[in-house]
């Protein structure tokens, strides 16, 4: 720690008693050291404190050796004070100092503990701690005013500790911010009625990075590496500080950032979240959206740790439904690896190990057997999604033509109130009421349009697309390196069970678990029905083909109304492929 110290034929001071002293002086807030800065370099505080204590070793006819100054480390003890410990430091090892002159002992000692321990030790080294303005003298009542002072300085102390916090409880009941501002706000100082309030602000740099990176976050295609990558390329830095430079948003920051409901303009009292006076820069879908991209990462089980495989996470054992975990094996052809039942560390399973190469072949086996539909069937699928959204997703020719009317009488009233508005004898205050009334409604029903154009359509998408992965899964997996393998894996399947070397089951994930249930009642129903005319046992109604019908309208719209509801409205599910390529949006590969 740097120390400044002042020489003694530095100072004019009169002939004395030969006693040598340091100054020790101190703030709690590293702002204080910039008040009055055009007048002095330390600010206004050390300044006092300096003329003060500077007087005080005159009065005394001591010769300073030393100064230190404690700049804004806020400690409540002196263990958290560097530059007062670097000063005992010097008076055990130096052993040329015999007061230590302070301006006040409530500006050193913050309880009479460290007070009386302090002063024991500078005794024992043959030192007296002198206080500028508190002059006590010698002797045992001086000892005894010194430890009443410095219990009533710790008495001080806790009373404004609890003053401030009963007053920033209230301040955070009633939707203040209490603390410093976040990334994307800024601690404002405004004046309101004449008084002055510390309150937040957007920050008008730095509000439109938060805002996308919540956005970009809840696609689902970034890990918070990735997201923090683009916001530091897009230009977001942290604005610099007293301890630290200007510097870009780290990701635990920003991991932090994402989990934090202070962005929906919520503050949190009592460990509940209220509504906050701040601005909200996430509206809650987004804000939800987030969540689960979240949690669906950490529950993927693909953290990159030192054994990576693009297989981690997705393959369960067969027989004792725990994950396989990746471990490495030597042997006379050097370094292997394997897959191990979490089950056998327990032994709780008996799973044989699996070696990488084998495993890898079970899935590729599994994709050619198992993840295929016959292409009859997603195209009648793709001709009911096209009919269940044309039945579902328009408005009815009289509600459009109801609303339509509304719009040409709200327009006609609008422009009779602009008439009387150039009327003077007119309240223009009820006109503008009037006329913002017409505008939220003309607004209300524009927006009730635009989602009758929209309504369904993400689902739609997402079913779609999902049907466009079934066209030829087993090509693609087979064709495909590894990031588009763990990609497609992810895109089907939450868990696959793996027994020796073959997938014997799995938990496909929506919407390839509703197809799939789709096609095999279909699948069933067509196969009675094959049996049906086999045994002489048909109706005229019973159909001879033995492909499966086409599923149910009725059984379509619902599943594009619940993708719909999930994916168009902060769930994270969405895995799915766009005009680019595999886009992985519920989980994404680590990278």
């Amino acid at each position: 720690m740097e120390r400044m110290q002042i020489k003694a034929e530095e100072l004019v001071l009169p002939p004395g008693t030969g006693k040598r002293s340091v100054r020790y002086l101190r703030v709690s807030d590293p702002r204080q050291m910039e008040t009055d800065a055009h007048v002095t370099a330390d600010g206004n505080s050390i300044d006092t404190q300096r003329k003060e204590t500077v007087a005080k070793e005159v009065a005394m006819g001591l010769t300073n050796v030393g100064e230190y100054i404690e700049p804004g480390n806020s400690g409540q003890s002196i263990e958290g004070r560097p530059v007062f410990k670097e000063l005992l430091r010097r008076i055990t090892e130096e052993g040329d100092v015999d007061y230590v002159v302070i301006y006040l002992r409530s500006r050193v000692f913050r309880n009479s503990y460290d007070a009386t321990v302090t002063k024991r030790r500078l005794l024992k080294l043959g030192v007296r701690l002198i206080s500028a303005k508190e002059d006590f003298g010698e002797g045992i009542m001086a000892d005894a005013m010194e430890a009443i002072t410095d219990i009533f300085n710790e008495v001080q102390v806790r009373l404004n500790g609890q003053d401030i916090k009963t007053k920033m409880h209230n301040k955070a009941r009633n939707g203040g911010t209490i603390s410093r501002a976040k990334v994307g706000y800024l601690n404002v100082r405004k004046r309101i009625d004449g008084a002055e309030v510390r309150t937040v602000e957007v920050d008008p740099e730095r509000a439109a990075f938060m805002t996308s990176a919540f956005e970009w976050f809840a696609t689902g295609r970034y890990t918070v590496e990735r997201l923090q990558e683009r916001l530091t390329d897009a230009g977001l830095y942290l604005p610099a500080t007293a301890k630290w430079p200007r510097r870009p948003i780290s990701e635990e920051t920003l991991r932090k950032t994402l989990r934090d409901r202070y962005y929906l303009g919520e503050v949190k009292v009592d460990g509940v979240w209220i509504a906050g006076r701040h601005e909200a820069l996430v509206t809650p879908e987004t804000f939800d959206r987030v969540q689960r991209v979240l949690d669906a990462h950490q529950g993927a089980g693909t953290r990159r740790r030192k054994h990576h495989h693009y297989l981690k996470g997705t393959v369960w054992c067969g027989r004792c439904s725990k994950r396989f975990i990746i471990q490495p094996g030597k042997g006379n052809g050097g370094l292997y690896f394997y897959f191990m039942c979490a089950g056998r560390q327990d032994k709780s399973c008996d799973q044989p190990y699996i070696p990488v190469e084998v495993m890898e072949q079970a899935v590729a086996d599994h994709y050619a057997r198992a993840v295929v539909l016959p292409p009859e069937f997603i195209q009648t699928v793709r001709e009911g999604v096209i009919q269940a959204a044309r039945d579902n997703a328009a408005m009815s020719p009289e509600e459009r033509k109801r609303l339509e009317r509304r719009l040409e009488a709200i327009d006609r009233k609008e422009s009779y109130f602009l008439d009387l508005a150039a009327d003077e004898e007119w309240p223009k205050d009820k006109l503008r009421e009037k006329l913002l009334a017409l505008h939220t409604e003309k607004q209300g029903i524009q927006r009730a349009f635009g989602q009758a154009e929209r309504r369904l359509a993400t689902g739609r998408d997402v079913l779609e697309r999902a049907l466009d992965l079934l066209e030829r899964p087993h090509e693609l997996y087979a064709t495909s390196g590894e990031a588009v393998r763990s990609i497609l894996n992810k895109a089907f399947f939450r868990k696959l069970y793996v027994d020796g070397d073959r997938v014997t089951g799995s938990d496909l994930k929506e919407p390839f678990d509703v197809l799939y249930r789709l096609y095999e009642v279909q699948r069933d129903h067509a196969q009675a029905d094959a049996e049906r005319w086999e045994s002489g046992q048909h109706t005229p109604n019973t159909p001879k083909a033995g492909l499966p019908k086409k599923p149910g309208l009725s059984d379509l719209h619902s599943l594009i109304v619940r993708l719909d509801r999930d994916l168009g409205h902060g769930s994270s599910k969405t895995v799915m492929v766009g005009d680019t390529g595999i886009e992985p949006v519920a989980s994404t590969v680590s990278r």
